[in-house]
């Protein structure tokens, strides 16, 4: 890759690194980002994908196997919406998102017996 392209590829990151270690640091980015979002999934996997059977081995394999979902579903999800604009994120938010979590503190009020008395 020339510094060319380096510089049109990489965009911001050309700030935090400058013209000669620009590849190796947009690598280091990317690695940094990459740990963070593996570290994320094993914390999310152990507090809110509770499931064991008592037995160790078979809990760890279960464990990695939890990550491992997590961190598909997240790489395929990104790698689908990769190029969505602001408008349209905000659009599917107003038209499908709002209206959704309106029926659900509806529905919660009704379950708690708020709205009917």
């Amino acid at each position: 890759m020339s510094a060319v392209n380096a510089m049109l590829i990489l965009g911001v990151l050309m700030i935090a690194a400058g013209c000669w270690c620009l590849i190796r640091t947009y690598h280091m980015f990317t690695l940094s980002r990459d740990c963070e979002l593996a570290v994320v999934l094993s914390l999310f996997a152990a507090m809110f994908l509770p499931f064991s059977t008592g037995i160790a081995a078979v809990d760890f394999l279960l464990y990695l196997l939890k990550v491992l979902a997590a961190l598909f579903l997240l790489t395929l999800l990104r790698a689908t919406t990769a190029r969505l604009r602001i408008n349209q994120i905000v659009t599917f938010c107003w038209k499908y998102l709002t209206p959704l979590a309106l029926v659900q503190i509806v529905l919660n009020l009704i379950l708690r017996g708020a709205l009917l008395g």
